[in-house]
């Protein structure tokens, strides 16, 4: 299966912009009848603004529907398909794939479930960004996600309940490890407890972390208020050799 992306709709705009500058050209050259001339720019304008008012980035839920490996984009499919063996061998359950978002900007994700329930573990598609992740939700509403990555970087903040770090190219194995002992420092140095991850609550979680996103960009539609945190059940501390 192919998936347009946002850039792929970029592409095709251009491409508006420049068949509507070409007929422009021609028109004032004589080459066609005015009227039909006319009424094919108009066409193409509106072409041009329908597919701007499309692409134009704006908030949507989370969608969070089921799919079977093989509805999932050719090149998303590959790259799930290079992280699992190393998810698996942490001792991850395979919850199974997921569209998050239709286009212009699709998300897909393969969510993984560590002995350790305070954290989730992801290969996602997000808009043909491939990558890995593990995330956590703290009782104060904070979201950790540790990412593995061509960058390595740390962007923590409190007013926005957002910490993220930027892992590098690591292994899985080295991203969970990073990831616990953040989790554990988080817990120690603030007082507070991760939340527990289930997969029913799965799609919860999901829909926090985009709303915490959309929100702390001051984007999140106002009638949505601030996030709310999907549960408040507490998870176990648990020992996991990695």
């Amino acid at each position: 299966m192919t998936c347009m992306r946002s850039r792929d709709w970029k592409r095709v705009l251009t491409g508006v912009y420049v068949v509507g500058a070409a007929l422009l050209i021609v028109t004032r050259l004589g080459a066609f009848d005015r009227l039909i001339s006319l009424g094919v720019v108009v066409a193409i304008i509106a072409t041009a603004a329908g597919l701007r008012h499309y692409i134009y980035m704006r908030y949507r839920d989370y969608v969070f529907e089921p799919l079977r490996p093989d509805d999932l984009p050719s090149d998303t499919y590959a790259a799930f398909n290079r992280f699992t063996p190393e998810f698996m061998q942490l001792g991850c359950g395979l919850v199974g794939d997921f569209r998050l978002a239709y286009g212009p900007r699709p998300v897909f994700s393969r969510y993984f479930l560590p002995q350790d329930d305070r954290l989730r573990g992801q290969s996602f598609d997000f808009d043909g960004i491939m990558a890995a992740s593990f995330t956590t939700v703290f009782s104060d509403g904070l979201l950790l996600e540790t990412v593995a990555g061509p960058e390595r970087g740390t962007k923590l903040s409190e007013t926005e309940k957002l910490w993220f770090q930027k892992a590098g190219p690591v292994s899985i194995a080295e991203l969970y490890r990073l990831h616990r002992e953040a989790v554990g420092s988080y817990e120690q140095s603030r007082g507070v407890a991760a939340l527990k991850v289930t997969p029913a609550r799965l799609g919860d979680f999901a829909q926090y972390g985009h709303r915490l996103v959309w929100w702390a960009k001051g984007l999140l539609p106002t009638h949505l208020g601030q996030p709310q945190l999907p549960t408040t059940e507490v998870a176990t501390v648990q020992a996991v050799n990695v």
